[in-house]
Formats: structure tokens, sequence, C-alpha cells
């Protein structure tokens, strides 16, 4: 019996550093992602504010401005996503409200975060495979510029896997009993912002 309870304990430790190293790797990736998307969101005022000056100015056109632009967004917001689930900065809509410590309250969210991950890889799987597919096809942008799309496309499904990689990291805080948001982050709502 005592050799059973040694197991069990290893097991548990073997378990609580796995969630602990995954978490910390979630985090990392995500936070990484995070500093893309704002690097992506200052570059869009920077390319507009170019565009401007270049048609005040010289009276012509970049001519990349508004393609740039449209991929920097989606870059933004796809980077940003798995970072701000993360921070806890989402919107959260709760049908039942328990209490925060109540068991039921740890069982939906591990329901909510078992349904996100499995919509979160689909989305990552489906943008992986249109990345590859631009890729393998050379396609390239409509516009004189002629972007091979693969590069923005790819981008978009890293944002992708990495809020798949985010909602993951949900559920294992939430089976090892960790908090599932990192206010910490400098993410923090008003509490009249809360959608609870």
């Amino acid at each position: 019996m005592p050799s059973l309870l040694i197991a069990h304990n290893s097991c548990k430790r073997f378990i609580s550093r796995f969630s602990a190293l995954f978490l910390s790797f979630a985090n990392g990736a995500s936070t990484f992602g995070g500093v893309i998307a704002a690097v992506s969101l200052g570059a869009l005022p920077v390319l507009i504010g170019a565009e401007i000056f270049v048609r005040i100015t010289l009276g012509g056109s970049l001519g990349i401005v508004w393609e740039y632009t449209t991929y920097l967004m989606a870059i933004t917001f796809i980077l940003g996503a798995a970072f701000t689930l993360r921070a806890g900065g989402h919107v959260l809509v709760s049908i039942l409200t328990f209490p925060a410590n109540n068991h039921f309250s740890s069982l939906f969210e591990l329901i909510a975060s078992t349904l996100g991950a499995a919509i979160s890889l689909f989305i990552a799987l489906a943008l992986s495979d249109l990345a590859w597919q631009t890729f393998l096809t050379g396609a390239v942008s409509a516009t004189p510029a002629k972007t091979p799309l693969f590069i923005p496309r790819t981008g978009i499904a890293c944002g992708a896997w990495l809020l798949a990689l985010q909602m993951v990291a949900r559920i294992v805080a939430v089976c090892s009993g960790q908090s599932v948001e990192r206010t910490a982050l400098g993410v923090e709502l008003e509490p009249h912002e809360k959608f609870r």
C-alpha cells in the first residue's frame, strides 16, 4: 500500500510540474503574440501617415498602404486574441452565475474552455490549410505590390494557433486549480465593464 501512495504522490508532482511548464509556455507564447500585435498596431498609423505625406507633398501614392494595413489589422486582432484571453480582457458572458470558488463555476469554465478549444483548433487547422494551399499555388495579391498571400495568411494562422494554445491552457489551469486569467498582465476592467 505505501508504494501505491508514493506512486500517487509522484504522479501528482509530475502533473503539477507539467501544468506549470505548459502554462508558462502558453503564457510566454501569448505574450510574444501580444507584442507582435502591438507592433503591428503601431505600424498602422505610420503607414497611413506616410501615405498621407506622400500624397500631399509628392502628389503620388505608395501603392501598398491600403493592402498592408489590412494585413496588419488582421494580424493585430488574431495575434492579440490569445494575450487578451489570458489577461482577462475578453468579454465573458455567463448564462448562470455562480460564486467564484464554487464547484459548478469550475465545471462550466471547463465545459466552455473545452468547446472554445475545439472551435479554436478547427479554425487554426482551416487557416493553416489555407496558408499552405496559398503557398503551393503561389497566389499573390491583386494589387500592384503582388504580395505573396501565404505571408499574411501564415501570420493569421499563427495567431489562430496561439488562441487555440491559450484555450487549452485554460483547460489545464481549471484542471490544476489555477486561475484562468492573469490580471497581472496589465488588463484590468472596472467592475461596471465586466459582463458577468
